[in-house]
């Protein structure tokens, strides 16, 4: 005999609202979020080399061959220096340009100071043809350092979230070893940053270098140079072999030299001091030379950048990072410091880059304009403003090269001369901004850059390595000085400083002198040369140098009017400009062409014989292979393994047997990352609950698409008991239901981007929900406890539900997101999602969020949300309703906070309906930042605090809302919220909140894990 209890159908509704619910997230794209945009389509091939297989585009990339040259070069020198040969063929990724190389799919998050890359998948070297052939070398050199790192520490193949000892080395360790390794301890960039820290007292010691403060390139280079110097190259090999398999790099230095961190840190200070001390007796401050602009923003760790004088020298074109995060141009007035922004990376939804690495700007003859490079929609282009009002004139696209560097007016305002970067390799062109036509003014395989037009209009100054670069062995040399005549094309050397880096070149006004950067000392500073006698003055004498971010970018301008200088210098951990106006500082001392000490450019000082990385790094015949033998194949895309999660499984048994819980999944791609694989498997319950997923990606055009498979099991029980009578005796009936629910479904989603802000998502779907269930009841008597019966019955009552759904977004979204929140810009999305089959009816969503920032450091943060359920099965149970009170909508009112035991004059149901709008408005700053007072926008941690004032309103078919003039009324709340990042794992919410419509309760906290809106 056998009791059954009934059980409501409101039950299962629930268990169907969630899964639906998920469902409906599944399909979903990104929400918000900037897009990567694929704006070209590549047509790759492989060229296989002994060692490498060298994946390019050929109609852009007419080097590849030099490349192949460099790889199999930097292959035997690094197997010679590490004593290690790699264990599979290299891959190498090239692309032609940085914007070309930010369309990768290989990885994510290329930001245009990212010079290359090596991922751990399939130690794929990815990176762009950086133009200069000497930069793509060192480039390449440094990221195939990464792939012998991660090769020597057993990171090979298909690897697991088990990670190796090298994922727990410091940045410094494995970033500043490839530096070391890649450039040498000559390095007078380097050895800037290295006089200025000491000089400051602000020089960490080993252990604290994993700080952001400490830029990790510059300080690890630096450190390992001083490793290598006084305990010899081959102790690279053996320090970074003991450490990649500890994780612990501290040791790993103690082992293999003797000595603690601690004792090193102060003999490696020591040794710069020294290197200072050598060099502070014999140079000055920049003060003593020029007066400091734009000093009201002169603090620690500031960015003024690429100068650019007006020809009366009264107005400023500069790049700086002053406004929060961005790095943008602006035109400040030299007398007063009061400025204009001219460009807005951050919100424009086109403009990419500024260039800011390599390029400035220039103004024509009269002052009234000025003229920047950009890349636009992933083309390179000018962008010419009225220097007055900032308004952009014109915008012009210049499609048939790869990127544009520094361009200068000509005299008469019609011509621009500027680099170009196409196929790999930097030349000068001149282009007509009337006719627009573009004319090319040198064509070879070596670098001409910042090129710069006399006042007289016929000649064109510039810095080239053509004259002491060697092709034919790809030796590449130090840049010289170079004129090239307008009419003729014909090319002359300027003759500076022999085998020193000679840059940016300006003339005088009388068209007969030259200044430029030198560094023939080890330190970078301002010279003049005669064209025709060349005599060679020298006009700064700094401690520190005249430099840009990069050792090559622009730092030099003069007016051509006046005569002023204005120049960048690396102090106080960052770059600031002076200005030089003074006729006895404007003509310098004379200089002398043997009179060159480079001590100042070493990293360290040192007594060790074995100098192995300085020997290799000098010879350029070693592992040169002929270019002849080279062979070239299709790319063919074939998918192979690239992560295993680690399996979990665990298992038990209980009054429904065995069962088990546990998976894995796996990712596989192809080497360009275009077709991505995902494949799971999980067990939840029995062997009879087993889902899997399998989701096919490709992303080898603009438009993206994806298709899922899916089977999920989802196990729910329900518990139910009482008293009954059977046979005239009182008896205990417990009865357990347990509903299995199993959902087989197709998913296809589409993302087309247009522009890096805004998107077009498309998604569509069906799911058939299937039910089983089981019913267990256990009798007792009531009398003497004895068993009556136990008994299991397994029955199907429920409907399958099929469910279809097609989504459609328009995404924009140019904010700036700060490690909590978004700090500045708007974003919003606008999404209709209709859904058939099983249940009709149609789900709208409008979002809309605005950042806004009235003072520094403050962002005033607004959103405005509708969602709604409209349509014949918008008011279904099976939906279930939309809740109001999760703490991402109105903080106060979260289901947790109210008492079943306790009821209150609240009515609950004023937060459920199906359709709900909310409103939300939230100071936001960072406290410590504000409190510390330092460079350091956040202060010593990402924490942020936030005043808000959150509204919304629930209602449906049968309770309008107040706005409409029904009975439903909105619920508010106001508080305090403070926003913690941790490590980059979670944001943690604490919110001190008092929910105004609720009397059972005042001021409340209220705990929870997500960003801000």
């Amino acid at each position: 005999m056998k009791t059954n209890i009934n059980w409501k159908s409101g039950i299962v509704m629930v268990l169907l609202a969630v899964t639906f619910g998920s469902f409906i997230n599944t399909a979903d794209a990104q929400y918000f979020g900037r897009n990567r945009v694929q704006y070209n389509s590549f047509d790759f091939q492989v060229m296989k080399t002994e060692h490498f297989d060298i994946y390019f585009y050929p109609e852009k990339q007419t080097v590849v061959k030099e490349i192949a040259v460099m790889a199999e070069r930097w292959y035997a020198r690094l197997s010679k220096i590490l004593n290690h040969e790699l264990s599979s063929r290299q891959p190498l990724i090239l692309y032609a340009s940085h914007p070309d190389f930010q369309q990768t799919n290989v990885v994510r998050g290329i930001s245009e100071g990212t010079g290359g890359v090596t991922e751990a998948f399939k130690r794929r070297i990815v990176m762009p043809l950086a133009g200069p052939l000497a930069q793509t070398d060192h480039v390449l050199g440094h990221e195939l350092v990464h792939a012998f790192q991660y090769d020597m520490a057993g990171v090979r193949g298909p690897i697991s979230s088990a990670s190796a000892g090298m994922f727990r080395l410091p940045l410094w360790f494995v970033e500043g070893m490839a530096e070391y390794l890649s450039v040498g301890a000559y390095d007078p960039h380097t050895a800037m940053w290295m006089r200025e820290a000491v000089d400051g007292d602000k020089f960490p010691t080993i252990s604290k270098l994993n700080s952001p403060r400490y830029f990790p390139y510059r300080y690890g280079q630096a450190l390992w140079a001083f490793i290598a110097a006084n305990y010899g190259d081959d102790k690279v090999e053996k320090i970074f072999r003991e450490a990649s398999t500890s994780g612990n790099a501290e040791e790993a230095i103690w082992k293999w030299t003797g000595i603690g961190v601690d004792s090193l840190s102060v003999l490696w200070k020591n040794s710069l001091v020294e290197l200072k001390k050598s060099v502070k007796k014999e140079t000055f401050k920049a003060t003593e030379y020029g007066e400091l602009l734009l000093d009201d923003d002169a603090k620690e760790g500031s960015i003024k950048l690429s100068p650019s004088l007006s020809p009366r020298g009264d107005k400023l074109l500069y790049i700086t990072t002053s406004d929060l995060f961005t790095i943008d141009y602006y035109i400040a007035d030299v007398h007063t410091g009061n400025r204009k922004k001219l460009t807005q990376t951050l919100v424009d939804p086109h403009l990419q880059s500024i260039q800011f690495l390599y390029s400035s700007g220039s103004w024509t003859a009269d002052g009234e304009q000025v003229i920047i490079g950009v890349i636009v929609n992933g083309n390179p282009g000018l962008h010419i403003y009225d220097a007055e009002t900032t308004e952009l004139l014109k915008e012009i696209a210049i499609p048939s090269l790869d990127e544009i560097y520094s361009p200068s007016w000509s005299p008469d305002g019609e011509t621009v001369v500027f680099t170009g970067l196409d196929g790999g390799v930097t030349d000068l062109y001149l282009f007509n901004t009337t006719s627009e036509e573009l004319m090319p003014l040198t064509d070879d395989f070596y670098a001409d850059i910042q090129p710069v037009w006399s006042p007289d209009g016929k000649s064109i100054a510039f810095a080239t390595d053509r004259f002491t670069t060697d092709l034919d062995s790809l030796n590449f040399g130090k840049y010289s000085i170079a004129i090239v005549n307008v009419d003729s094309r014909e090319i002359k050397k300027v003759e500076p400083f022999q085998n020193a880096k000679n840059i940016n070149p300006q003339w005088a006004l009388n068209s007969k002198e030259i200044y430029f950067i030198s560094d023939k000392s080890g330190i970078s500073n301002i010279y003049k040369v005669d064209i025709e006698t060349g005599s060679l003055f020298q006009i700064t004498d700094l401690f520190s140098g005249v430099s840009g971010m990069t050792s090559q970018g622009p730092a030099l301008s003069i007016a051509q009017d006046t005569g002023k200088i204005v120049f960048s210098n690396y102090e106080n951990n960052g770059f600031h400009l002076y200005l030089i106006d003074g006729e006895k500082e404007l003509a310098g001392l004379a200089a002398h062409q043997d009179k060159a000490d480079k001590n100042a450019g070493l990293l360290s000082s040192g007594n060790s014989d074995n100098r192995m990385v300085s020997s290799l790094l000098n010879d350029y015949s070693i592992g040169l292979k002929t270019k002849d033998t080279l062979r070239i194949d299709e790319y063919r895309s074939r998918l192979s393994l690239d992560y295993i999660a680690p399996p979990t499984i665990f298992g038990g048994s209980g009054q429904f047997g065995t069962f088990f819980y546990g998976g894995t999944s796996l990712l596989w791609s192809d080497m360009l990352g275009n077709r991505n694989l995902i494949t799971s498997l999980q067990i939840s319950g029995d062997l009879k609950t087993i889902g899997t997923q399998i989701g096919y990606q490709n992303v080898s055009n603009r438009l993206n698409w994806a298709v899922i498979l899916d089977q999920t099991p989802y196990v729910y029980n329900r518990y139910a008991g009482g008293l009954v009578g059977i046979d005239n005796e009182p008896v205990y009936i417990d009865q357990e239901l347990r509903i299995k629910r199993t959902s087989r479904g197709i998913q296809g989603i589409i993302n087309y981007p247009f522009s890096a802000v805004t998107r077009l998502e498309m998604a569509t779907g069906f799911s058939r929900y299937t039910f089983s269930q089981r019913l267990r009841s256990v009798a007792t008597s009531a009398i003497d406890g004895r068993e009556i019966f136990d008994e299991e019955t397994e029955f199907s009552d429920i409907d399958p539900l099929n469910l279809g759904r097609f989504s459609l977004a328009y995404v924009y979204d140019n904010s700036l997101s700060g490690y909590t929140s978004p700090i500045l810009g708007q974003r919003y999305r606008i999404e209709v999602s209709p859904n058939y089959g099983s249940l009709q009816f149609t789900n709208l969503l409008l979002d809309y969020r605005r950042y806004v920032v009235p003072q520094k450091p403050f962002t005033l943060a607004f959103r405005a949300m509708h969602y709604g359920q409209y349509g014949r099965d918008s008011q279904s149970n099976i939906l279930g309703p939309v809740f109001i009170g999760y703490q991402p909508f109105v903080r106060g009112y979260d289901a947790g906070s109210f008492s079943r035991t306790n009821p209150t004059d609240f009515d609950f149901n004023r937060l459920l309906g199906s359709k709900m709008l909310v409103t939300n408005v939230e100071v936001r700053f960072p406290l410590l930042g504000l409190l510390t007072g330092g460079d350091s926008y956040f202060g010593p941690f990402p924490l942020e605090t936030a005043a808000f004032v959150d509204a919304g309103i629930a209602y449906d078919s049968l309770n309008d809302p107040w706005l409409l003039g029904g009975n439903r009324k909105p619920v508010r709340s106001y508080g305090l919220a403070m926003r913690l990042n941790v490590f980059g794992f979670a944001i943690v919410e604490l919110n001190y909140v008092n929910p105004i419509d609720r009397s059972d309760r005042g001021w409340m906290w209220q705990f929870g894990f997500s960003p801000g809106f």
